[in-house]
């Protein structure tokens, strides 16, 4: 692991056993008492756990927003037919540097 991912003392952590962050997790309640209405997801397998985390989050009312480069699956086919396909209709799909340039 990468000495800039490892887990700071004011960093939350929640372990998900399900392909999606939200189910059997506490991660909704926890964003809501933060105040947070939008998701950035990253990750591997956007056709299942982004795809799954996405959905469950647009469903909760949350503002979703897909990192196309900063996601992947088993194949380049699969990961562009996720984002073209139903992730392009809840989603907002863009870039890490678009991310990133809208944050600043």
């Amino acid at each position: 692991m990468l000495p800039e991912l490892s887990v700071g003392p004011s960093d939350i952590v929640i372990e998900k056993q399900r392909a999606g962050a939200f189910a059997g997790t506490d991660l909704d309640q926890t964003l809501r008492a933060m105040g947070i209405d939008t998701l950035v997801l990253t990750g591997a397998w956007t056709n299942l756990s982004v795809e799954s985390t996405a959905r469950y989050g647009s469903d909760l009312g949350y503002r979703v927003i897909i990192a196309s480069d900063g996601t992947a699956s088993q194949s380049a086919e699969m990961h562009e037919i996720a984002l073209s396909g139903g992730l392009s209709m809840l989603a907002e799909i863009a870039t890490c540097d678009e991310v990133i340039g809208a944050l600043r």
